[in-house]
């Protein structure tokens, strides 16, 4: 018993003696703790010192705007890729793993997924970025069409949330941003230390899989990228948590402009046709604020993301999104696409897209349908509930024309999560998936901001009846029609219009011809000619 203390000691003084070597050594040049005290770190580079042919216009990517609104910020546009291009306003699915939760990747291309979401942190640990780069990036790897984008984040997301505990929920609203791994800080436990270091030159980190010490840096987390392979990439950047000294704020802003700034050097150097985007931060602090956008937008990225804490509810979100965004449409500023990074549920996604966001991403949809609630068009719906058992032949959502709904009804769908099925979630997966994507469409978005300001590109009239009322000598129409506009389309419902009587009508089945639309709105007059 005595000599096998001894073996177990001998060991622990050697793993410590060996931790503390390599503390030594990184300390040789900068803080190892963010308590400690150090020289403090100069400003962060001046846009002068990076080469001019950074901001050169990428030929493998650009954003193109179709529509801007006269009304408020909301456009259409089409952002132009290696692998594709993605139509926005756009909704983007996270496959943390590389992987989309119960669904293939056919299968969410089919409910109109273009931009799709990695993590590189869970990358990074499984399968490691070195394998994805040696079966030639993800692309090949997961076996994704070659017409279909993907964007990766840095990895910093997931660190801080290990650093600052259940604080990434605040950066959400609601709850609904993108998490960190299941279990967070308990699977590093095993540590007695800090779950994460902060310095200077990077983050020191313990691995959720098997407690291994992981160094992330600005330039080591764009290596992994460049292996990933993705068309967008995210530069390194701190998330401190909504509840903050100002002063510790100001610090990490001023830290988080040193750390992307050196991510885009090392981007910079092999290029590798991808796009950077970076991202925007300050929390709630306005000042800080237009200082991050001041400084960020003057470096040569190809895109804006807007991250860091965004308040504790819808309303601080749209506050700060309501400020924040007119500053993004000033000059050459509106020529390059915004990501608004972690949130994307229905009522931000509308309020996000009036004030110009192109695109959002949130594991909210993928996530809530995994538990029983699926979105409607007249809300959300807990397919659990007893009172849809017997609900036969009635779909998920009778206006959603998603596979699911056209397939199956709430009955099943109540039986399958009751009896956890795994059908259940690709079913539910899929619809909410389609669901989400027809709420950041052109359609419903500036339905509500910008409809009547655009012009229509076309209609299809279809008339389905026609009846005559020999008493009053009046025709009854019955008629669908369809309005086309860039990048979408709105069916609207049947509706009956009746001839005048002085109207001379030959024939049993007159065919109504659509003439032009005064109004694209629902429920506004439209011109109709009938012809025999």
């Amino acid at each position: 018993r005595r000599q096998h203390g001894l073996e177990r000691r001998h060991v622990i003084l050697a793993k410590s003696s060996a931790f503390r070597s390599r503390t030594q050594r990184f300390r040789t040049s900068v803080c190892f703790s963010s308590r400690t005290t150090c020289e403090t770190p100069g400003p962060p580079p001046d846009p002068s010192t990076f080469p001019p042919s950074a901001y050169e216009p990428r030929p493998f990517f650009r954003y193109e705007l179709l529509y801007q609104s006269k009304k408020s910020l909301a456009r259409v546009g089409r952002i132009h890729t290696p692998h594709g291009i993605i139509d926005t306003p756009a909704y983007v699915a996270v496959a943390t793993n590389g992987a989309l939760k119960g669904v293939t990747f056919e299968d969410a291309d089919k409910t109109g997924q273009q931009l799709v979401f990695a993590n590189t942190y869970h990358l990074m640990l499984q399968p490691g970025a070195d394998i994805i780069g040696e079966a030639g990036g993800l692309h090949k790897y997961v076996n994704r069409a070659k017409d279909k984008p993907f964007i990766t984040d840095s990895g910093g997301f997931q660190v801080f949330s290990l650093a600052y505990g259940s604080v990434h929920e605040e950066l959400s609203t609601g709850g609904e941003l993108k998490r960190a791994s299941k279990g967070g800080r308990s699977k590093t436990s095993h540590s007695n230390g800090p779950p994460v270091k902060v310095t200077e030159e990077g983050v020191v980190f313990k691995s959720y899989r098997d407690g291994a010490e992981v160094y992330l840096s600005p330039e080591s987390t764009v290596q992994a990228q460049k292996k990933l392979g993705a068309d967008i990439i995210i530069p390194l950047d701190e998330l401190p948590p909504y509840h903050i000294d100002p002063r510790v704020l100001e610090a990490s802003v001023e830290r988080t402009h040193r750390w992307e700034a050196r991510s885009l050097r090392e981007h910079l150097k092999d290029v590798r046709e991808q796009a950077m985007y970076c991202v925007i931060h300050g929390g709630m602090d306005r000042t800080l604020r237009k200082k991050s956008v001041d400084y960020l937008t003057s470096l040569p990225f190809d895109g804006f993301a807007v991250g860091g804490s965004l308040g504790k509810s819808k309303g601080e979100l749209l506050d700060l999104l309501d400020w924040l965004m007119p500053q993004l449409n000033e000059n050459d500023r509106r020529s390059k696409p915004r990501h608004l990074l972690g949130i994307a549920d229905e009522p931000s996604i509308l309020g996000a897209v009036k004030q110009g966001i192109d695109t959002l991403d949130s594991c909210y949809p993928t996530r809530i349908s995994r538990h029983g609630t699926l979105l409607t068009r007249q809300g959300k719906i807990n397919i659990k509930s007893g009172k849809y058992a017997k609900q036969y032949g009635v779909p998920v959502d009778p206006e959603c024309g998603c596979p699911v709904c056209e397939k199956y009804d709430r009955a099943y769908l109540h039986h399958l999560l009751k009896a956890k099925e795994p059908l259940f979630i690709q079913l539910s997966t899929i619809h909410n998936l389609q669901s989400i994507r027809g709420l950041d469409t052109f359609v419903v978005s500036f339905k509500k901001f910008a409809l009547l300001e655009v012009e229509p590109l076309g209609v299809e009239f279809d008339c389905v009846d026609v009846r005559r009322l020999d008493v009053e000598q009046y025709f009854v129409y019955t008629f669908q029609f369809t309005v086309h506009f860039p990048l979408a389309k709105i069916k609207y419902g049947l509706h009956q219009l009746r001839s005048d009587p002085s109207t001379t009508i030959r024939g049993e089945n007159p065919e109504c011809h659509y003439v032009y639309p005064l109004s694209a709105g629902a429920g506004e007059e439209i011109e109709l000619e009938c012809r025999s």
